[in-house]
C-alpha cells in the first residue's frame, strides 16, 4: 500500500463488484483498514495470513461443519483479519449463529453474496487500488475517503474531485441506502447529490452540491427536498461550504451535529445553523452537570403533579411560552382563567414570587425545552453515562424501507 493511499472495508463495498453484496455481522468494523485481500479455501489458518486482509471464501471444506467453521473464525480474528466475504451458493447456505455472534462481538465484519462471483476479479479490483490508487478511486470511494479525512490527505482528496465539491451543504441521510429515485426531485431544488453509503452506521452521507448557487435558500431547499422523500429518514446536516478550503470545517460540523443528534434523537431534520442553544448546553449535558441544576428548579413541581394529580409542570411551560399572559396561558390549556389562578398560585409558592423577572426564568425556559428535546431528560442521562463509561453511542437509525433492502 502507498505511503498516501487508505482503504476500508466501507471503500471496498462502495466498489461495483460489491454492489449484490451484504454486510450480515459485525458492521461496527466496516471502518477497518484492508492491507490486501486473500482467498482462502481452507479450515485451519495457522500462518497463511499476516494481518489486515479481507478473506474471500465460498466455504469449501467447512461450510458444513459447525465446529470446524466457528474454529476458523477465531483464528482470523486472533490473527487480526479485516473482514471475511462468502460465498452463500454453492458448498454453504447459512451460517451458524455463534459465528455470528463472534462478528458482533469482535466488530469483525462477515459480508454476504448470494450468487457465485469471480474473486479474482475483486482480488484484482482491490489490487489496483492499493497500488494504483489516483487511477482507480470512485467517486463513491473518494466520498468515503473524504468522511474518514483525518485518516489520509484532506487536500489530495479535495484535490483529485474539487470540480465535484463546491459549493454545497454536507449532511448525513439515516434509514436510506440509496437516493436515485429523487435526483430529479433533487435537481429541481437546485441540487446535485454525491453520495455513498457508510454501512457502519447505516447511512448516506451526501454532499447536496448547489446548483442555483444560492446560499441564503439553501437550508429552505434542502428542507422541502427532505419533505419530499416519501420512505421515514432523518437528515442532519451541517454548515454550508463555498470552497473545497471551507469544506474540512464544514464537515466537522457536521460531525459535531452528529454528536448532538445523539442526545436530541427525536429531531428527523437538524441543520447545523440552528443548533445555538444545543451546542452551548451539551458539555453541560456530557459532564452531567445540566440534569442536576434542573431537576433543582422542576423537580418540585414534578412531584407535586405526581402526588396532586396535577398539571403545574405543564401549566408552567404554557405561561412562560405566553409570556406571563394569563388569557393566552388559558387559551393555549383550554381552561377558564378562574382554573388558571389557582395553579398559578402554587407555582408562586413552590418557585418564590419573583421566578417571572429573574434569571431563574431563563433556567425553566432551558429546563422545560430540555426535558421536551430529550424525552424527559432520559436519553441524554443515558449518553452522558456511557460516554463516561467509554461505552459507544451511536446515532440512532430509521429502518430502511423494504424498497432499499
Amino acid at each position: 500500500m502507498t505511503k498516501d493511499s487508505y482503504l476500508t472495508i466501507e471503500m471496498i463495498l462502495a466498489m461495483d463488484c460489491f454492489q449484490s453484496a451484504k454486510v450480515l455481522s459485525g458492521i461496527k468494523g466496516t471502518t477497518k483498514m484492508v492491507k490486501w485481500a486473500h482467498i482462502l479455501e481452507v479450515n485451519h489458518i495457522g500462518t497463511l495470513i499476516n494481518g489486515g486482509e479481507l478473506i474471500l471464501t465460498t466455504g469449501i471444506g467447512w461450510g458444513e461443519n459447525h465446529e470446524v467453521a466457528i474454529r476458523l473464525m477465531k483464528e482470523l480474528i486472533q490473527n487480526k483479519a479485516s473482514g471475511l466475504c462468502i460465498e452463500l451458493n454453492t458448498y454453504i447456505s447459512e451460517l451458524p449463529e455463534e459465528m455470528m455472534n463472534l462478528s458482533e462481538e469482535h466488530d469483525f465484519p462477515i459480508i454476504a453474496f448470494y450468487e457465485q462471483v469471480r474473486f479474482i476479479d475483486i482480488t484484482k479490483k482491490i489490487y489496483d487500488y492499493i497500488y494504483y490508487p489516483d487511477k482507480n478511486l470512485s467517486l463513491s470511494q473518494h466520498l468515503t475517503q473524504l468522511w474518514n479525512q483525518h485518516h489520509t490527505s484532506f487536500t489530495e482528496v479535495t484535490a483529485a474531485i474539487s470540480e465535484e465539491l463546491a459549493p454545497g451543504i454536507p449532511a448525513l441521510v439515516l434509514g436510506r441506502n440509496s437516493l436515485s429515485d429523487y435526483e430529479s426531485l433533487a435537481e429541481e431544488e437546485g441540487f446535485e447529490m454525491l453520495y455513498t453509503y457508510l454501512p457502519s452506521s447505516s447511512s448516506l452521507f451526501v454532499l447536496f452540491r448547489d446548483i442555483f448557487g444560492n446560499r441564503a435558500s439553501l437550508k429552505q431547499r434542502l428542507s422541502r427536498l427532505y419533505a419530499a422523500i416519501e420512505e421515514p429518514i432523518e437528515l442532519i446536516a451541517g454548515k454550508d461550504y463555498q470552497s473545497t478550503d471551507e469544506l474540512s470545517k464544514s464537515l466537522m460540523t457536521l460531525k459535531e451535529a452528529i454528536e448532538i443528534k445523539k442526545i436530541f434523537e427525536n429531531r428527523h431534520l437538524m441543520f447545523y445553523q440552528d443548533l445555538q442553544l444545543e451546542r452551548l448546553l451539551v458539555p453541560l449535558i456530557l459532564n452531567n452537570q445540566l440534569p442536576g441544576i434542573i431537576n433543582e428548579y422542576l423537580e418540585p413541581l414534578i412531584n407535586y403533579d405526581q402526588n396532586h394529580n396535577s398539571q403545574l409542570l405543564e401549566t408552567l411551560d404554557a405561561y412562560l411560552q405566553c409570556h406571563g399572559n394569563k388569557q393566552d396561558t388559558a387559551n393555549k390549556l383550554f381552561i377558564v382563567r378562574q382554573t388558571l389562578y389557582p395553579r398559578l398560585n402554587k407555582i408562586t409558592e413552590i418557585l418564590g414570587e419573583d421566578f417571572m423577572k429573574t434569571d431563574l426564568r431563563i433556567i425553566l425556559e432551558i429546563a422545560l425545552w430540555y426535558r421536551k428535546q430529550t424525552k424527559n431528560g432520559r436519553r441524554a442521562a443515558v449518553v452522558a453515562e456511557n460516554i463516561q463509561s467509554g461505552r459507544d453511542v451511536h446515532c440512532p437509525s430509521v429502518p430502511p424501507s423494504k424498497k432499499w433492502e
